[in-house]
Parts: structure tokens; C-alpha cells; sequence
């Protein structure tokens, strides 16, 4: 299906509207050998399928070098891998998303949010002391 930027851009344009396009649910229609078959579904389920799929042909490409795999046997994870960009490229064309843009963003949310939640020295040091005089009070 052709969507032209003009009836479409006003929509992405305002972040109510997109805040309400991602509560819309909708119908994908699918055709089988059966006929039509509509699956009701919404934008942000779309999302997570296109990241399960990038995911997956980033890990097929991954074990490729890390299990040394050679001839047809790369050959057949390397096509797969290609195939499954391509289906992720073309929902997330229709719908809209941009799969590397929100990688992006969230790696750099987490270099900002990364921080030591592990116990610090000075509760450690803390607590020493307080066993220290817990014992001498005794």
C-alpha cells in the first residue's frame, strides 16, 4: 500500500496524536491460502515484533563469526538474517517506526541512567561500626 506523506503527516506530527495512535488498536489483514484474515492488533504490539525480529537477525549474524560457521551453513543464516531485516523494514515502514532511531535513543538513555546500585563503602563502613559497637555495649 502507498501512504502518502501528506495524509499521514500530521498525524506523526503532534505527540497527542501519537500517543493516541499507539492506544488505537487496529486489524493487519493478512492473506492466506484461505483468504483474508484480519489480526487485531496495535502500534506498539507492531514495535515489539519489529524489535524481536532485528534482535533475532542481529543474533543469527552474531553466532555466525562466534561458532565459525562456514559455507552453505553461513550461507543459510546470513540469507535468513537479510530476509528478516527486510520484513522488519517493511513494517516498520508502514506503521511509521524507526527501529535504529529508538536503538539509538535507548542507548543513550542508558549511558545517562547508568549508576552504582550496588552497596556503596560508606554503608559497608556504616554497618561495621554498628557491629563494632553492638559487640562492646555487651
Amino acid at each position: 500500500m502507498d501512504y502518502p506523506k501528506e495524509a499521514f503527516e500530521e498525524v506523526f506530527s503532534t505527540q497527542e496524536a501519537l500517543d493516541e495512535l499507539l492506544k488505537t488498536e487496529a486489524d493487519l489483514h493478512v492473506f492466506t491460502v484461505g483468504g483474508f484474515v484480519a489480526v487485531h492488533t496495535c502500534y506498539g504490539d507492531i514495535c515489539k515484533i519489529v524489535c524481536a525480529i532485528m534482535n533475532y537477525a542481529s543474533l543469527m549474524e552474531l553466532v555466525c563469526d562466534q561458532w565459525d560457521l562456514t559455507g552453505l551453513h553461513r550461507i543459510s543464516y546470513e540469507s535468513q538474517a537479510k530476509k528478516l531485516r527486510q520484513i522488519a523494514d517493511k513494517l516498520q515502514k508502514c506503521i511509521g517506526y524507526d527501529y535504529e532511531k529508538a536503538l539509538r535513543k535507548c542507548m543513550k538513555q542508558k549511558k545517562k541512567s547508568t549508576r552504582d546500585d550496588g552497596v556503596g563503602e560508606e554503608a559497608l563502613v556504616m554497618a561495621s561500626r554498628s557491629k563494632s559497637q553492638l559487640e562492646e555495649s555487651k
